[in-house]
């Protein structure tokens, strides 16, 4: 296997659209992969969920406002986010091949078109 290649990944998505709310949910499949030349160390395979739900408002002149709201990372998956490939260590530290993602976060936006 080819060091820093998951050897498959899938994402899904699903959207909602009526007129009064919007919403959609998001997943993203990692494969496990190895992260050195010798295969011995490897990234473990993640599912990351998301949902958003969202509603857009109009005034007279056409103007448009939405307001959402939403959650990354809905089942708080431990994962990494980003490996290094054949890390290095310095002094006498171990080398790092693990940075880890983002936990789960919750959001809300409200954004303006002209």
């Amino acid at each position: 296997a080819i060091p820093g290649s998951a050897p498959h990944q899938a994402r899904f998505q699903m959207k909602l659209n009526n007129p009064f709310i919007n919403a959609q949910a998001e997943f993203f499949f990692l494969d496990a992969y190895s992260i050195d030349d010798q295969n011995f160390i490897e990234n473990e395979s993640y599912l990351l969920s998301s949902i958003q739900v969202f509603r857009n408002f109009y005034t007279r002149k056409k103007i448009a406002f939405q307001v959402s709201m939403g959650i990354n990372n809905l089942f708080n998956v431990s994962y990494a986010s980003m490996t290094a490939i054949n890390a290095r260590s310095f002094g006498n530290s171990l080398p790092r091949y693990y940075y880890p993602g983002r936990f789960r976060n919750f959001f809300v936006t409200f954004s303006q078109k002209i």
